[in-house]
Order: C-alpha cells, then structure tokens, then sequence
C-alpha cells in the first residue's frame, strides 16, 4: 500500500531527531547528558523525569523545540507589550505569526500528511500569545483547513491559494456565524443565488441579522473569505454551502497587512473594537451586497452546480414510504436502520411498487451543512491544544513564585516557600493533577483524531469522482417536491449517501470510530476551557500583588480562557450534545461495545469493609479508546514519527508501528487506584440511569397531562400545540425536556460533576493517564510510574469529592467514608507538591519566556 510522502517542506525532519522514542534506542542530546545519570529526583532516576517529559509533549517534537528557537531568537517581538494602542497589538500578533511561519516548520498540508503537527502548534503559540495563537488557527484550521477539506483538486483558485497560505501571501477568514445565527447556523440568512446567464453566484446580506459576526482576520488583515450561505438554483434552497469571496484587493506588494488593501466593491466590513482579552485579533462584522463570484469559487466537495444550474451532492433528500398497498411495509427512512455495505444489493433490489413517497429536504439540506463544518471538530482539538499551553505556562510561572516566594515560617522570619503553606497547595495541586491528567487525554484525541483525518482524505477522492460523474451525466437532482424521484440504483451506487443518518457525518458507514472523535472533542475542549479559567484565576490569586500586574500576563490568560470558553462551541451547549449523544448511543443496537458497557455496568462488588481494598475487583469494560476501524476501510498510515500515542492503526490487522498501543491497563499494586477507577465507571452508568428515568418519568407525566399545579398551565399549552402535529408535538416535547427542563438541566448542561458529559471526561482523561502509566512500566520505568500514580489519584479523589452527594445518595460511598476520602486527598495533595516542581518542568517552558513572577524580580 502507497505510505504518505514524508513533509518535504520543512527543514528539520522528525524521522531524523534522535532524541525521540524510548531511551533504550536513542541517544539523549548533548545538552542534556545529565539526564543519562542514574540521579534520583523526588526517589525517579532523572532519565524517567526525561522520558514523561517525553510522553507528555506527546508528539512533533522537532517542531516544538523550533518554534521555542524562533521565540528565543525574536526575544524583543515576543515580549508582551502593555498600554500601547489597539492598532499595535494587531500588528504585534501578525508579525509574529509571519515570524513563526518563515520558520517552515510546517505547512497547510499537514492536516492530511500530520495533523497531529498542526495541533501541537496552536499549543505552542498559546504559551506565546493568545492573539497569536487565535489568528493562527483561523489562517490555518478555519480558513486553510476548510479549503483544503471542501475544496476539489480540479479547482484551480484552490490549488493557488493553498499555495500561499503557509506564507501568509494570503491572509483568510471564516464567516459561518451571523449575528442573529449562532448556534442554529444551518438558518443563516446569506444568501449565494445561481445566475445561470453569468454562470455567477451573488451573494448577499438581505437583513442587519445576516451580517457575519466575530470574523477573525476580517477587520484588517484578510482579503479571502470562506463565506457559508444558504445556496439557491433554480429559485431552489439546497441549503447551506461555503463560498470563497474576496474581500479585499492587495496591491500586489505580496504585504496583506499593507495600508493599499483595500475592500472590494459590495462588501461592508466594520471593525468590532476594543475586547476584554485578545486584542491582537482583528474581529470583524461583515455584509455583502450583491457581490458577484464566479460557479468555480463553490467548494464543491459535498455539492456542484452545473453551468445551466444543476444541482448534485453526495447527500440527497431520503425518500420517506408512507404506504404500500401490496404489502402493506412499514415507512422507509434514513431513521431506520444504518446504512451498511451489505445493504446495498438488497435496497437495490427491492420492489416498490405504489409507493406515495415524500422528502426530507430539509433533513438534507442540514445534512449537507454539518458535512461542511466538519472543521469546526479539528477547531475544537485546536481551542483545547491553544489552552493547553496556557495552562503551563500559568501552572510553571505560578509554582515557581510559590517555591521561591518566602514568608514568615516557624522560625518568625521569612524563610519558608508559600508553597510549604497549605492554602497554597490545597489551591494549587488539585489543578496542577487536573492539568496533566488532561495532557494525556489530549495526546489520545489528537491521535484519535489523526487516523480520522486519514479516512477523510481518502474518502475525499472517491466522493469527488462520483459527484463529477454525476454532474457530468446531466442527471437531475431532486430538490423539490414537483421533481422526479430519483432513481434508487443510482443513489444506492453512491457510497456516500446515508440519508438523513448524515447527522453523525459523511463518514459514519465507513468510520466506526467518528462518534468516539465527535465525543472526545466535544467534551476535551470545554474540559481545557474551563480548567484553563480555573488555573489563570487561581494563579493569580496565588500570586498575590504580583499576579496583578499586567507584565505578569494573568489578565490576558484569563481573557483567552473565557475566549476559549465560547469558541467553537459554547462549552455548556457542547456537554449538552456529548450527553445527548451518550444517552441516545447507549440503547442502540450498533452501539459501540464500551458504551453498551457502560449503559449496563455489571453487579455492585459487595462490600464487607470501608477502605482501599473495597472494590477491588475491576469490572471488565472494553476499552474507552477503540483501536480499530471496520476492516473494510483500507487506510495508508501517516509517515511515520516518533510519537505518542503512536499513530494507530486504521483496519484490522494493519500496523502502522512497531509499537502497540494502547499498552494494557496499568495494573497498579496501589488498590486506591483500582477502586477509583471502578467509582469513575460506576458513577457514569448510575448518571446515565438517572437522565433516563428522569425524562421517561417526565415524558410520561407530560403526555398524561398530571403536571404539578406550578406547571399546568404550561403543560396544557404544550397538549394545546401538540394537537396540531404530530411531529411538532414531538419537536416539542424534544425541547420541553433537553433545552427548557430545570429539572434535567445539570444532568445535561452542567459543568459540575452532576453532568453525564463531565462524567464521561473524567473516566475519558483518567484512562488516558492510566495508559500512559502502563506504557511508562513496559518500558522500565516503575518508580517513575509509582510516583505519577499521585496527580491520578488525586484528580480521581477529587472527582469523587465534588460529587459526594450522589456517591453517598446512590450507595456508592457510605457516609462513613466520606471523612476518610477527604483525609486521603489531602494525602495526595502533599505528594503532588512533593513533586510539582519535576512535573513542571516536564512542560518543558524555556526559563527565557517565563514571566517575571516566576524569577520573583517583580
């Protein structure tokens, strides 16, 4: 099989960096031939501090190290600059983006060759500067990666501007968001209508509600816009599609941030001003008014539109059967069974005769949409990485004040580090273990995420070649209710279509693994958010008078967390999807095995005795993390590099790596880990059980009108509206119980531990760090792995603590043992601290870029 050519754009190469992979094969750098001495650090040989350190960073080592070059080189433009202008600061952040990008030290490309590159890259630039890293994943992630995903081959304007982004020749932007249309985008109001006699389309803004809002790169620097509008041909909607409008003309210099950009005709663009943190980006409010672009500017990788005005796509209205009078079969939709391969002769083959078919138009129509947003997934992953690196820089400057910070100790002088006090530590050590334990977590997304970009780019050629065949034939496309019927072997030829069970993406017939990328990323990134805000406010509380000074960057962190908090998804609506998602999985037959395990969690172990040793019998899950896909797909693997996890294997039987992966399920002689564990798998089935008799129960009480008196009147205009449709009824009852419910709310939306999606992130991150111990011990490093068993410990204490009354109310912790978990976690904590400053510095931050707090000369 045809391996991926390795990156040939790049100066330095990862197969040639010999300070990767397990010690045992590699030699260290010169620089650090200390780390070859059996010296102990905390009770670990100072080589297995060097190996975690390695495990932790996870992969694109090279490019680590280079950017960290180019930083310490450009010293001047990397230090933060304070009470200058807002015009200086957008300057600021785009020069240095120009400075990082000269390096070439990656490429647009990546995110079919190395993706994984990319996403440690937004966690590089966000130790550097938050606008730099926000500017950074518009070029690349919303604007690049979306070309490069919605884009054809055959488009020529394509190919060109892919060109020139890794330079920044040309700078876009991505216009999704209106301002009356955030979450609910796929009714947006833009509109880019076919002229057939121009073989143009024209966009435009018909209401102030459709103008593009929050447009990063729009207010200076962009002159290319992915513009998403709602497409018509032939006074037809097919829904939404994205669009590549100029926004600005350059003056040809080849400088887009250059004065002579000027706006192009049609376009309005105003700047949205001063923010409470990120003011380094340009966000901007964007309306067209009838701006002409030419057939070929359509990405058409999910639709075309013919010269005259035809109109083809993967993703075709689904023929619903509402009666069949010969034998009397029961509907026939998308909804009913998943599309699989070995269905296609049979559904060509079936008979159908008198049948009175209707479409789901507009199923497909927002079918189509989510195909073509499907790299605002990646975004997710980027936000998370961007966060990441935040955090440690946060986390390194904060416990390096508290270890050098003295204070009155025993003696009455000031001789002992804040970090001995325990307000100190009881703040700081249960976010330091949260922070690594999601480092781990990340490392498995991100590479969970690289094998999924693999099956996309796949897939892309064989989706194209059929939608130019299909736009070539002449073929009409259904799209309104007076059109033929499409003809059934014809779209059972398409392997694509799936109907209305687009909703899990183009890819679920032939990605098992989608739904795992669609919860992991729709859970991490919140998670990261709103441990990044934690982290910035907790360190600059601990930091005292210190953490309030501007030069000390806690202000802008806290900013860029809160950024993060809404980017790409408001964190509390994407919990609400991942725990929408699980609830409605669990009970489906092609459910994945360890969701079904989790939905039926074996037998309580009976207790004899409070302590360590409860519980100790495991229960036997299938793994969170799958490893294969369906062995139909045949998948070349990336080029391969040093990683971890090492990239994974994408069908049964292949192997990508010499390396297996995951390791088994570290098998730790500490019984508290064991026990936690199996509280973490417990504690999610119980939520799922609770969320499933809560809206049953609500259902129920709802359909039979015995509604408290408080809620009557409520409840008989839901029966009145129910009346009128069946389906609005449902629609209804749909919104009542997930969106409109107190009741239901923090089972569902919650950041706390009472939602099932932060369940589902705490068991997710605790098994990532507990295979990442096992990988530690099958490579000989067992006191290292016993010393990193206390930040998981302490996480999972802490966990179980927050949740301690639906522990204690289900029977799953006695009240007994309530006193002596929290004795424990505070055990954990003073282990933590004993070995916070190792772990820090295994975040690997350059002493030159840490702020001035921590070499406490502020």
């Amino acid at each position: 099989m045809e391996i991926i050519p390795a990156p040939t754009f790049s100066v330095l190469s990862e197969e040639k960096d010999e300070s990767l992979g397990p010690p045992a094969a590699v030699r260290p750098r010169p620089e650090d031939a200390t780390h070859i001495d059996q010296v102990l650090l905390a009770g670990v040989p100072v080589s297995s501090w060097s190996y975690f350190q390695w495990l932790l960073a996870g992969d694109s080592h090279v490019c680590r190290r280079g950017i960290q070059q180019v930083a310490l080189e450009n010293l001047e433009l990397f230090t933060p600059r304070f009470n200058v202008l807002l015009s200086v600061q957008r300057d600021l952040a785009l020069e240095r983006l120009r400075k990082i990008c000269r390096a070439r030290l990656f490429s647009i490309l990546d995110f079919d060759r190395a993706p994984r590159r990319i996403l440690t890259l937004h966690e590089c630039c966000g130790m550097l500067d938050a606008s730099l890293a926000t500017k950074f994943t518009v070029q690349f992630n919303l604007f690049g990666g979306t070309l490069l995903r919605l884009g054809t081959e055959t488009n020529p304007l394509r190919q060109e501007l892919l060109s020139k982004i890794d330079t920044l020749d040309e700078i876009g932007c991505f216009a999704l968001t209106e301002l009356g249309y955030g979450n609910n985008a796929v009714c947006l109001e833009t509109t880019a209508t076919y002229d057939d006699a121009r073989e143009q389309f024209v966009i435009n803004s018909p209401t102030i509600l459709s103008q593009k809002y929050w447009i990063t790169n729009g207010a200076l620097h962009a002159s290319w816009a992915i513009v998403f509008a709602q497409l018509i041909t032939r006074g037809v909607k097919r829904g939404v599609h994205a669009f590549l409008v100029p926004i600005r003309r350059c003056s040809g210099t080849g400088d887009s941030s250059s004065e002579d950009l000027r706006v192009c005709p049609g376009v309005t663009i105003e700047d949205m001003g001063h923010r409470i943190g990120c003011n380094g980006v340009d966000n901007a409010k964007i309306a067209f008014d009838n701006v002409r672009i030419p057939r070929e500017n359509l990405l058409d990788a999910v639709s075309k539109v013919r010269p005259d005005g035809g109109f083809v796509s993967i993703v075709e209205p689904e023929p619903i059967v509402f009666s069949d009078r010969r034998d009397n079969a029961r509907p026939v939709s998308g909804d009913s069974e998943p599309f699989t391969e070995a269905t296609v002769p049979q559904m060509a083959t079936q008979q159908r005769p008198h049948r009175e078919v209707a479409t789901s138009a507009g199923s497909a129509a927002r079918n189509r949409f989510l195909l073509q947003t499907e790299q605002l997934l990646s975004g997710r992953l980027c936000i998370a990485s961007m966060m990441l690196g935040g955090i440690k820089v946060v986390l390194t400057n904060t416990l390096r004040y508290s270890a050098s910070r003295l204070s009155t100790g025993p003696s009455g002088l000031s001789d002992t580090p804040i970090l001995a006090f325990a307000v100190q530590r009881q703040a700081l050590m249960p976010l330091l273990a949260q922070a690594i334990v999601l480092m781990a977590w990340t490392n498995e997304v991100k590479a969970l995420y690289e094998r999924f970009t693999r099956i996309i780019s796949e897939t892309a050629k064989a989706r194209d070649a059929f939608l130019s065949r299909r736009a070539a034939s002449g073929e009409r496309q259904k799209g309104a209710a007076e059109e033929e019927e499409a003809d059934d072997l014809n779209r059972n030829n398409n392997p694509f279509f799936i109907g209305s069970m687009a909703i899990r993406g183009l890819l679920e017939a032939h990605a098992s693994a989608r739904l795992e990328v669609v919860l992991h990323c729709c859970a991490l990134k919140p998670t990261v958010a709103w441990c990044a805000q934690e982290i910035a406010t907790a360190g600059r509380e601990r930091c005292g008078g210190g953490g309030f000074l501007s030069a000390n960057m806690f202000g802008e962190f806290i900013g860029a967390a809160h950024a993060g908090m809404t980017a790409e998804g408001d964190n509390r609506v994407l919990y609400a999807k991942v725990s929408k998602e699980i609830y409605t999985r669990s009970t489906q037959q092609n459910a994945p095995a360890w969701l079904r395990a989790i939905a039926e969690p074996p037998q309580d172990v009976t207790r004899d005795t409070p302590g360590d040793d409860a519980l100790a019998v495991l229960p036997e899950f299938s793994p969170l993390f799958a490893t294969h896909l369906d062995p139909h797909t045949a998948v070349p693997p990336p080029p391969a590099e040093p990683s971890f996890p090492p990239a994974l294997a994408c069908a049964s039987g292949e192997e990508s790596t010499g390396v297996t992966y995951p390791p088994s399920m570290y098998a730790s002689r500490n019984p508290l880990l064991r026990r936690l564990h199996t509280l973490l798998r417990l504690r999610i089935a119980r939520k799922l059980r609770s969320l499933r008799q809560l809206l049953a129960m609500k259902q129920d009480s709802r359909l039979n009108g015995t509604r408290s008196d408080a809620t009557e009147v409520q409840a008989g205009k839901w029966q009145e509206r129910s009346s009128s449709s069946q389906a609005d009824a449902k629609r209804q009852m749909v919104y009542d119980l997930w969106m409109a419910d107190l009741d239901t709310h923090d089972l569902i939306f919650s950041s706390s531990p009472a939602s099932l999606a932060k369940c589902f992130a705490d068991l997710a991150a605790f098994e990532a760090y507990l295979r990442m111990l096992g990988h530690l011990l099958q490579h000989g490093h067992r006191s290292c792995s016993q010393a990193l068993e206390a930040p998981l410990c302490l996480f999972g204490l802490t966990c179980i603590e927050d949740d301690l009354a639906f522990m204690v109310e289900e029977k799953m912790l006695r009240q007994d043992e309530v006193h002596t978990l929290r004795q424990k976690r505070n055990a954990w904590v003073d282990r933590v601290a004993s070995i916070s400053m190792q772990l820090i510095d295994c975040f690997g931050i350059p002493d030159e870029v840490s702020l001035r707090v921590s070499r406490n000369d502020v």
